[in-house]
Order: structure tokens, then C-alpha cells, then sequence
């Protein structure tokens, strides 16, 4: 790392720290207005790795925070026009709004709405406006949250949205409760009554999490539902996906976890995966943390290592690929989006289950292909916001957004 880049590191840290002073924070304002943007992106890369790992970042910024930190940082530069070595007046107001620029953008990848790689090849005032020119949006929608439905074999829908513990449904072979931790657990009954069909399903715009009677858990996406027998227990350990889940599966030797869908099923012994596998997708694609899987269609079988991908086509062979960054597939678990050179189709798609609304993709964006990390936490017009700086606007027709390459 040469020396002009550590100490851009090294203020970075003092900023994220709040330990910065006055006078360093404007050197690290003309560092990083002076620096390449090779090394401004290298620098702004490993601030944002170093503080994710120790937990120091905040996973967002409001609005309404962004704007007081910004006041403060532009209130320092403002007072810098009292000193006796102020230029002109001109001269002050251009420095001012690259200093703008500089904060702005310091905010939001340091705030964690956006790590946006596409933003460090556009840096300048024209994209930095880009988001004052976005249209507002019409009924502003709020992120997704926790809720679901379960549904009996006889169509008895039960909902799991709330806090309160206590049982929320009880059977005669099986009850479904919510512990005092707030997590639901589905507690079978394999020796008593016929053997019925369950299910829990999420809406567009929830998420859940539940334990199965072996102890093992599942985290299930927007837009998903999982079926399992009513008898479901460490001798019988299937379950059938449409939609996509996370698990962390106990261990059995000897009886195999089954995972369903329409085009493969995968069977693990005890592992963390993520499976995405959405009906009104043309792939399904199996994410490995930890353990192994065996991935199997009617015509192919696979055994998957840690950190690899299976993907496969309705009918198509399994492609597997390591991919170094394997948490990024199920980065929405914990409460992030997160792009690795994605496909547009696939990123509206994720905020239109989230967020519970219709988009439409025109012809001339489809090819484009983004990398960033935005929160799940924070409302549409937001991450409408931080897509604007790459060059994907949209329009508003009949309560449908309209992705384009123009404002």
C-alpha cells in the first residue's frame, strides 16, 4: 500500500471512529478528491472490511442522520472562510461543493447504504445530483417484515405474525409455538394420528424464521413457502421449497435431510446451505456455508464442497462454481441486499418480493449488471436512491415501477 493511500486509510479509520479532528478531516477531504480512483476504492474497500468485521458500522444511514452529520461536516468548511488564507469567493464555493461530494459519498458508503463499485467509475457532481432529480415516489413502501401463515392440511390458515408466546396452534399430531426467545418451533408428533401435510408460507414483502422438531432451522425469504409432513422428525427429515430458505441442519448420520423442489432436491446430513429455488425463475441455485450436499436431478448427481454454487436450469446440466464470497447468497438472512456483478432482472426481482410491488425492466438496462450491499431495512425510495447513482431510474405508471437507463 503506498504512503498516500495509508493515510487515507488511516483518516478513514479516525472518521468511522469519530476520533477525527478538524483539521484532519479536511486533509481527508483533499485525499480523497486528490487521490486515483483505483485507490480510492481500494482504501474505501478495506475501511468498510475492517469495520463490518469488528461491528462498528452502523447498517444504515436516515435521512434524517445523514443530513445532521453532513451539516456538521459542511459547518467546519464554512468556518474555514473566517481564516485569513480564504481565497476568493468563487474559488470558495467550488471547494465547498467538492467538498460536498467528498462527504456525501464518505456518508453513504461508511453509513452502509450503499458499497457501490459501479459509483467510484461516475465520480463527479453529475452523478452526485443524480438522486435530487429521482422522482418521488408514490406511496412510498416500507421494507418487509417478519410474517407468515400456517396452513393446515385441511386449508386452516393460522397466522405467525406477533411477539406473545404461548401456543399458536395445536393439533393432534403436532403444535406450533412461539418460545420466549420469539422464535416459532414446530414441534411434531410422529407416533399419533394420519400423517398431514403443513406448511408456512411468507407474503411479498415477509420474512420468518422457525425450528423443526429435530432442532433444525430455517430461515425462509419473501414470496416462499416450505411443506413438511406432520410426522417430521429425526427418522423422516423431508421438506418441499418453493421460494428461497436458509438452513442450518442438525446432524444425523443416519437419517439424510431432504430438500425438495421443482427441478432437483438436495440431501445433507448436517450443513449450512441456502437454496433458491422460485417458481417464476428459470434456475434454481444451492449456496454451501459449511458441511456437504449431494445435488441431484433426474439425470445428474453432484456432490458440493463449502463455498461453491450449484446451478441449475429447468432440464440443464449442474454447474458448480467456488465462489470466495459464498455469504453473499444469503446475505438477506441478516438483513442486506448484496450484489456480485448481478444481473438486473435478478436485483429487481429480490426488491419486488421485498418490498411488495410490481417492476418492470426495459430493454435497454437488462444487460447491466451491478455490485453493491444496500439494508433491507430502510424504505423503496432509498434504494431507488442509491440505484440512481449507477445509471437505473425508473417511472411510475399504474402502480408499477419502470426501470430505465433514463431519468
Amino acid at each position: 500500500m503506498n504512503t498516500r493511500l495509508e493515510e487515507l486509510s488511516f483518516y478513514l479509520s479516525k472518521y468511522v471512529e469519530e476520533t477525527i479532528s478538524e483539521e484532519e478531516l479536511i486533509i481527508l477531504s483533499q485525499l480523497i478528491n486528490s487521490v486515483s480512483e483505483s485507490d480510492l476504492n481500494k482504501a474505501f474497500t478495506a475501511i468498510w472490511d475492517q469495520e463490518s468485521e469488528s461491528a462498528n458500522l452502523p447498517d444504515y444511514f436516515t435521512a434524517d442522520s445523514t443530513a445532521n452529520i453532513l451539516s456538521k461536516i459542511l459547518n467546519k468548511e464554512e468556518s474555514a472562510k473566517e481564516t485569513p488564507h480564504n481565497h476568493s469567493k468563487n474559488h470558495l464555493s467550488l471547494r465547498f461543493v467538492s467538498y460536498s461530494i467528498s462527504a456525501a459519498c464518505l456518508l453513504m458508503v461508511l453509513g452502509g447504504w450503499w458499497y457501490w463499485s459501479v459509483f467510484f467509475k461516475h465520480k463527479g457532481v453529475d452523478n452526485m445530483s443524480a438522486p435530487e432529480i429521482v422522482e418521488e415516489v408514490r406511496n412510498d413502501r416500507d421494507p418487509g417484515k417478519e410474517e407468515a401463515i400456517f396452513t393446515l392440511d385441511n386449508g386452516e390458515k393460522v397466522s405467525l405474525t406477533g411477539t406473545q408466546p404461548g401456543v399458536l396452534k395445536k393439533g393432534e399430531n403436532f403444535e406450533i409455538v412461539r418460545l420466549e426467545t420469539g422464535e416459532i418451533q414446530y414441534r411434531g408428533k410422529a407416533a399419533q394420528g394420519p400423517v398431514e401435510t403443513h406448511s408456512i408460507q411468507t407474503p411479498r414483502g415477509g420474512q420468518i424464521n422457525f425450528v423443526l422438531p429435530d432442532g433444525s432451522r430455517v430461515w425462509l425469504n419473501a414470496a416462499s413457502t416450505i411443506h413438511f409432513p406432520s410426522n417430521f422428525n429425526k427418522a423422516n427429515r423431508v421438506v418441499e421449497l418453493s421460494g428461497e430458505a436458509y438452513f442450518e441442519v442438525v446432524k444425523n448420520h443416519k437419517e439424510p435431510f431432504i430438500v425438495k423442489n421443482r427441478i432437483n432436491e438436495i440431501e445433507v446430513l448436517g450443513t449450512k446451505f441456502n437454496v433458491k429455488a422460485y417458481d417464476d425463475e428459470n434456475s434454481t441455485v444451492t449456496a454451501l456455508l459449511e458441511g456437504s450436499v449431494r445435488v441431484s436431478t433426474n439425470n445428474n448427481a453432484a456432490i458440493m464442497k463449502p463455498n461453491q454454487l450449484a446451478t441449475i436450469e429447468s432440464n440443464g446440466p449442474i454447474q458448480i462454481q467456488y465462489k470466495k464470497n459464498i455469504n453473499q447468497e444469503f446475505s438477506w438472512k441478516d438483513g442486506y441486499f448484496n450484489f456480485d456483478d448481478t444481473d438486473i432482472h435478478t436485483i429487481m426481482n429480490q426488491i419486488s418480493r421485498w418490498y411488495n410491488i410490481d417492476i418492470e425492466s426495459k430493454e435497454s438496462i437488462r444487460e447491466k449488471r451491478l455490485t453493491g450491499k444496500i439494508s433491507r431495512d430502510v424504505k423503496l425510495s432509498k434504494v431507488l436512491e442509491m440505484l440512481s447513482f449507477s445509471g437505473v431510474h425508473y417511472q411510475q405508471k399504474n402502480g408499477k415501477l419502470i426501470m430505465t437507463d433514463n431519468n
